[in-house]
């Protein structure tokens, strides 16, 4: 009976090591199982932060892109504006180069200078001209600014 009851307790005792044994293993392949999923969404997290900070770059540079072109802009426009208050003032002027045809006519007559003035644009066509200018700046300054956009966001 002795012997029995050891042979019991020694299958009892092998039992519950191989049960502790087999819990252990499932608990280690669920913990490695764990730890892969932890490391693949670590890996996640490190691909959007760079991301986040690369966007965070391009931002950046659009941005100075854009300031850049507005200081140009700015610039070209205060020079416009000085231009036409020069204009408007009187000491500066815009000259057109032109020539006159020749008289249709074989009579010579007496050639006459009519308003001995140089010629000027009248104040319509002197503001239609600031105008186009002012145009002109915007869209060169609005074609660098998309060819900097393009060499630095698209052309890589």
């Amino acid at each position: 009976m002795f012997m029995r009851m050891k042979f019991i307790a020694l299958a009892v005792l092998v039992l519950s090591l191989i049960v502790s044994s087999l819990l252990l293993y499932v608990k280690t392949v669920e913990l490695d199982s764990a730890k892969n999923k932890l490391s693949e969404a670590n890996l996640k997290i490190d691909s959007y932060v760079k991301s986040q900070e690369l966007q965070n770059k391009r931002i950046e540079m659009l941005a100075e892109i854009g300031d850049q072109s507005a200081k140009e802009l700015k610039s070209a426009h205060d020079e416009i504006n000085r231009l036409a208050d020069k204009l408007r003032s009187g000491p500066s002027r815009v000259f057109v180069k032109a020539s006159c045809p020749k008289p249709v006519s074989d009579t010579s007559t007496a050639g006459s200078v009519g308003n001995a003035g140089t010629p000027q644009l009248n104040e319509a066509a002197r503001e239609d001209y600031l105008h186009l200018r002012r145009m002109m700046v915007d869209s060169e300054q609005q074609i660098k600014y998309l060819q900097k956009y393009i060499q630095t966001q698209c052309i890589r």
